[in-house]
């Protein structure tokens, strides 16, 4: 496969460009509970970096409105990348996006 979640989210999907030399991981945490995320990464290409995006309001009934139309919106989330492998959190009830280069 092109990637193994070393620990699991309940959903997980992986793209990788060849011509951008660039990979994108989306996960969504629709759980209860904050999870950590172990990824392993294939070989083949070296990757200088990974950043992360996270999408996560505060309860289920949060909502973009036209009085509030950032409620929901996408933050900068840590994540580390050393050699093959990237660590980090997934938290409850939430979408992460990560790009690796």
């Amino acid at each position: 496969p092109l990637y193994r979640v070393l620990s699991p989210s309940k959903s997980t999907v992986a793209s990788f460009d060849p011509a951008d030399k660039r990979m994108v991981i989306k996960m969504v945490n629709n759980g209860l509970k904050n999870k950590p995320i172990r990824i392993k990464i294939p070989s083949g290409i070296s990757w200088a970096s990974a950043k992360g995006f996270l999408v996560k309001g505060t309860s289920l009934s949060d909502r973009n409105t036209m009085k509030n139309p950032g409620s929901i919106r996408p933050v900068d989330h840590p994540v580390t990348l050393r050699g093959k492998n990237i660590a980090t959190d997934l938290p409850s009830l939430s979408c992460l996006l990560i790009e690796i280069r």
